[in-house]
């Protein structure tokens, strides 16, 4: 098993899209990954508090004004019938494969 601490970055973003994109239990990403579910978590709360420290404020941009909010709210309960909506972000839908497994163990 590999520490947290030892885990490659590309390792830790790997773990943390696969675990964004499948429903899986933390025990079954840490065994498809080579470590324990404690590692696996500790590696998707890494990147997950790095995005949110370095890219947060550049991508998530918040109304600036109450009187934006009032709007947004406004023409989301017009436009859709849901009330107190102020912000909506929409993306594309990602779906994963299994990855190919390269050792055979025994």
């Amino acid at each position: 098993m590999v520490s947290g601490y030892q885990v490659p970055v590309e390792k830790k973003v790997l773990i943390t899209i696969w675990t964004m994109v499948n429903q899986e239990p933390y025990r079954t990403i840490g065994d498809r990954f080579g470590m324990n579910r404690g590692t696996a978590h500790q590696c998707v709360m890494e990147v997950v508090r790095a995005i949110r420290n370095h890219l947060y404020d550049k991508f998530i941009v918040w109304p600036a004004t109450v009187e934006a909010c009032t709007n947004n709210a406004e023409t989301f309960l017009n436009n859709y019938a849901f009330p107190g909506v102020v912000r909506l972000r929409m993306g594309p839908t990602y779906q994963s494969s299994r990855p190919q497994m390269t050792e055979t163990v025994t």
